[in-house]
C-alpha cells in the first residue's frame, strides 16, 4: 500500500502552481491503484478568504477524486474562511483538519504557533499505549534560526508518531535518527516567496517505508 503527500500549493499566489496543474497531480495520485489515500500538508490556498471566481475553481479541484483526501490547515490558508472550507467540503471524500486529530493510525497536526501548545495537544491525543505510525503536519521544523523545533530536537516528535511528513518548509529537508524519520517534503509550487527549489510531491510505500519524491514542472 502507498499514500501520496503534497503541500504548499499556495493556489492563487502569482508564483504558485496553477490550479489545473495541482488538480492534475491529485488526479494522478487518485488514479494510481496502489495509493490508498492522499494528504495535503497545508497552505493549499494562499489566503483563507478568496474571490468568487477562485472559490469556483477550488470547488472543482477534487471533483473526480474517489479516495480519501486529508487537508491539513496551514498558516496561509488557515481554512477558517468559510469560502475556502465550504468549497473543499463539497466533496464527501475530502476531510479538512483544523485541529490536531488522530484518524485510524494517522496523526494530523495543522499549523501551531508555539511548542507549548503543540506538545500540550499532542499529549492529549497520543497515548503511550499506541503511537500512530504516520504524522502529517504544518509546523516550523527546520535547521534555521526561526524554527519552532530545531532539527537537533526533532527526535522528541517520535514520541507521538513514528514517521513524520511536514509542510510549511518549502525546501525539502530530510532528517534521520535512531528513533525514526522526519521529512520536510518541499512544496509543489516553485519560487514561492523566494524559495528556490524543484517543485515536488511525495509517494510513500508503507510496506518498505520508501519515500519517492516526484518532481513536477
Amino acid at each position: 500500500m502507498k499514500f501520496g503527500v503534497i503541500t504548499d500549493a499556495h493556489l492563487f499566489h502569482k508564483y504558485a502552481i496553477k490550479p489545473e496543474k495541482y488538480k492534475e497531480i491529485i488526479q494522478s495520485l487518485n488514479n494510481n491503484p496502489e495509493i490508498e489515500f492522499i494528504v495535503d500538508c497545508g497552505d493549499l490556498a494562499d489566503k483563507s478568504i478568496l474571490t468568487a471566481p477562485q472559490v469556483e475553481i477550488l470547488t472543482h479541484i477534487f471533483d473526480y477524486v474517489t479516495k480519501p483526501v486529508y487537508i491539513v490547515a496551514g498558516n496561509h490558508d488557515s481554512l477558517e474562511g468559510t469560502t475556502v472550507a465550504t468549497a473543499l467540503e463539497l466533496n464527501p471524500n475530502v476531510k479538512i483538519i483544523k485541529e490536531p486529530t488522530v484518524i485510524n493510525d494517522l496523526l494530523f497536526i495543522p499549523y501551531i504557533n508555539t511548542t507549548k501548545e503543540l506538545y500540550s495537544k499532542l499529549n492529549s491525543l497520543v497515548s503511550n499505549n499506541h503511537i500512530p505510525k504516520y504524522a502529517f503536519s504544518h509546523i516550523n521544523v527546520t535547521s534555521n534560526v526561526y524554527s519552532m523545533i530545531p532539527f537537533r530536537d526533532v527526535d522528541k516528535l517520535f514520541k507521538y508518531a513514528k514517521y513524520w511528513y511536514n509542510g510549511h518548509i518549502h525546501t525539502e529537508e530530510e532528517h534521520l535518527t535512531a528513533f525514526g524519520r522526519f521529512m520536510n517534503i518541499g512544496a509543489c509550487s516553485s519560487l514561492t516567496f523566494g524559495d528556490n527549489h524543484i517543485p515536488c510531491y511525495t509517494i510513500v510505500n508503507v510496506d518498505s517505508n520508501e519515500t519517492v519524491n516526484v518532481e513536477n514542472h
